[in-house]
């Protein structure tokens, strides 16, 4: 069998640490946890001999709460896939996040759903948006000074009534 589309996701974790208003997150039944790692490399793996090209180890929890990442993100690497996440951003420490990029990490997309503080911490519930906002900007500095061939990106949503033109500007 071929994959149609060459990006394969693999939700590497379903644990999360915002509880976002807009998530179902919280009410979610299934078992919480980290997928273990050999079990990973053997679907990625399987994926690329389908066509695979791009693997996205992430899913409806945090990436960044699976401690096994960089390893994760460094097979994929060295079987010459590309790799992309989104994050809500908190965990987006230096050491980590030079960790992630020296693994081979592709492109990372930092989901913000507001363009303030205050519109901010009624939706992530349980992060700070000084840490976020903090995180982004290092992690973009250290992309431009270190890995100009990586990616960062920043996907904000407007919840609160924000113009376009405010998202931008902001």
């Amino acid at each position: 069998m071929q994959l149609i589309n060459p990006e394969v996701r693999i939700e590497t974790t379903n644990i999360c640490n915002a509880s976002c208003v807009i998530c179902t997150h919280d009410i979610m039944t299934r078992p919480k946890g980290i997928m273990d790692t050999e079990f990973f490399k053997d679907l990625v793996k399987q994926a690329k001999k389908m066509g695979a090209e791009l693997i996205s180890p992430f899913g409806f929890g945090e990436p960044l709460l699976d401690l096994d990442l960089e390893e994760k993100i460094q097979y994929c690497t060295d079987l010459g896939l590309e790799t992309f996440i989104t994050t809500n951003g908190s965990r987006c420490f230096m050491d980590r996040m030079h960790d992630l990029f020296n693994a081979g990490l592709t492109h990372i997309r930092f989901s913000i759903h507001a363009i303030n503080e205050a519109g901010y911490t009624k939706v992530h519930r349980k992060l700070s948006w000084d840490q976020t906002i903090d995180n982004l900007a290092f992690t973009k500095r250290l992309k431009d000074e270190f890995y100009p061939d990586r990616k960062v990106s920043l996907t904000v949503i407007p919840m609160h009534g924000e113009t376009v033109n405010q998202v931008r500007n902001s």
